[in-house]
Parts: C-alpha cells; structure tokens; sequence
C-alpha cells in the first residue's frame, strides 16, 4: 500500500470507522465483518487512487498536490452520497422489503458516488450494472461530472461550483455544494495531504495539471487553489436508516 493509498484509507476509516455497523444494522445480503470492511475500504482508496494518479488523468487542481486534492474531494463526495455503505458500493442498492424505499434516488443511481443513469448510459458509455461491477468506472465517471459542474457553474461563487454535480443544473443546488465542500475541509483538517505526495505526484502526473475547471497555465500551476471554508455537513444522499 503507496503512502496516498493508506491516507485516503485512514481518511475513510476515521469518517465511517469500521465498528460503526454496532449503531445501525446491515442491510439483508450486504453483511460484512470489521475485516472485510476494512479490506472493502482499502480497495476503495486504491480505485480512487488509480484512476486519479492515472497519467491520462488531468486533475482538478494544478500544483504538485493536485491529484490529492482531486482525490480529497472525490472521496469526501462520495462519502457524503453513500457513506461508503456496502450496498451502495457493490449493488443493487438495498429499497427496504418492498423495494420501493427511495434510496438510491429511487434506485436510479449506482455506485458510491450515486451516480444517476436509470436504464441508460453516462456519457463516458457505462451502465447502472457496470458502474456497480467496475469501481473504477463510477469513479471515471464521477470525476466527469465534478469537472463538468465545475466548468458550467464557473460564473458562480466557488462554493456554489458542485451545484450541477448535486442538482444537475447550477441554478439549484446551493446547498448540497456547499456541503460537499465543507465536508472536504473536514476531511483535509481529519489528516492533511501526505508530504510523501510530491514525490508520489511526479511519477504519476502528466505534464499538465487543471486547476477547477479551467485550463492551466504556469501562473495556474504556481498558484495554491483554496478550498471555502464552509459550514458542516447535515445530510447525505443515501439514508442509511431502514
């Protein structure tokens, strides 16, 4: 396990520890012992890991910690759509007894980043049924959408960038963006960005980095992006209640 890797897995463990299934019961089929979590949640860091670091990649942000910001924010997005539930994660997203609970949002988002497909395709071509099966592939697919949102809604206050990635359309979603980024800040305070990243970052980074949504320049890749600090996150896209 690469140093980012273990980061992101101690990030993820902090946020949704692995004893935590003591406060509310597992979902029927998606029982999972603390050690099978735990290996859960390892290889869900390493997904996030290979497909950011992935030299073909740009990231979100430019800089030489670019791709573990990126990797940041993709994990405290999907921690807040999923709470890395092992339902949501593997499939099919548990409805409750009668299958008509509206988890999932209705059962039309897949994955841990809930990404919403219905019976089609995400633009990148993938299935609900492939975005369950290929962890990589929802993480692809998310990372799209973040950047997409972050392109159209540039005209608006940073943290009001996700809202087409938590609505669909940046003229709503003011405060789920703003949730998302402030959970981002509670997980970059919960454990800072590794100092062994630099050296992580040259090896896998291609020559040009994005800095949010725009193209980057050598004054973007000499300049720090900032995240907002905003207020804590209440909600979550998935319930985890029954």
């Amino acid at each position: 396990m690469n140093t980012i890797v273990g980061w992101l897995l101690s990030l993820m463990l902090s946020f949704s520890p692995t004893d935590s299934s003591g406060k509310t019961r597992p979902f029927p089929g998606h029982e999972e012992t603390a050690l099978e979590r735990t290996a859960r949640f390892t290889s869900i860091a390493s997904d996030v890991y290979d497909v950011v670091y992935d030299p073909e990649v740009q990231p979100l942000y430019a800089g030489p910690k670019g791709r573990s910001r990126t990797a940041l924010l993709i994990l405290a997005i999907g921690f807040h759509e999923s709470g890395f539930a092992h339902d949501v994660d593997v499939g099919p997203c548990y409805r409750g007894p009668d299958g008509q609970s509206p988890r999932c949002d209705f059962g039309r988002s897949a994955c841990i980043m809930q990404i919403n497909v219905g019976d089609g395709v995400t633009p990148e071509g993938y299935t609900k049924a492939e975005l369950f099966a290929d962890r990589k592939k929802c993480v692809r697919s998310a990372l799209a959408r973040i950047r997409s949102s972050m392109g159209e809604c540039k005209h608006l206050d940073e943290k009001h960038r996700l809202n087409a990635y938590a609505s669909g359309v940046c003229t709503r979603g003011d405060e789920q963006s703003e949730e998302l980024w402030s959970l981002m800040d509670r997980f970059a305070a919960r454990a800072p960005i590794p100092a062994e990243e630099d050296a992580v970052y040259m090896k896998a980074a291609s020559p040009e980095s994005v800095p949010r949504s725009e193209p980057a320049s050598p004054k973007d890749v000499a300049r720090r992006s900032r995240v907002p600090a905003l207020r804590p996150s209440r909600t979550r896209s998935v319930s985890v209640e029954r």
